[in-house]
């Protein structure tokens, strides 16, 4: 498939492509629980709530890199290490555009708003696998 015939190409609106089943946990909650949680449900990053209103995120990275590489211990609870400063993107933005945000900000996990509430998530495996399902109708033609 070459690169003109990629979705990448396109200014499509990256609503088709958006997970709308947002996981949480509480900021008090300890990373151990958190890990506990996005195992039992294969999930890769946690979106962190106070009161059910979302003030943070999380991702296995940040344990790999905020915890284990660092040698602290498990129960340090997600507040400490959650991500605050979230970086979004509207449901209208398009592939590209959102492929932008994702590299400049160096994140494989972007927040979707629509009307200026978190609805969703995308990630780059979401879009790998649209291109790989992209490629896979291409051979079978």
């Amino acid at each position: 498939m070459t690169k003109n015939n990629s979705f990448y190409e396109f200014n499509i609106p990256i609503r088709q492509f958006v997970t709308k089943r947002l996981v949480g946990i509480n900021k008090n909650s300890t990373i151990q629980e958190a890990a506990k949680k996005m195992d039992d449900l294969n999930v890769g990053s946690l979106v962190v709530l106070e009161n059910k209103k979302i003030v943070g995120f999380f991702t296995v990275s940040d344990i790999l890199r905020k915890v284990v590489a660092k040698g602290k211990k498990p129960d340090i609870l997600v507040e400490k290490i959650m991500i605050s400063s979230l970086i979004t993107a509207d449901i209208n933005s398009s592939v590209r555009d959102s492929l932008e945000i994702m590299a400049k900000n160096n994140i494989k996990h972007l927040l979707i708003k629509k009307n200026e509430e978190i609805i969703g998530i995308l990630t780059y495996k979401d879009l790998m696998d649209i291109d790989r399902h992209n490629l896979e109708t291409f051979i079978s033609r």
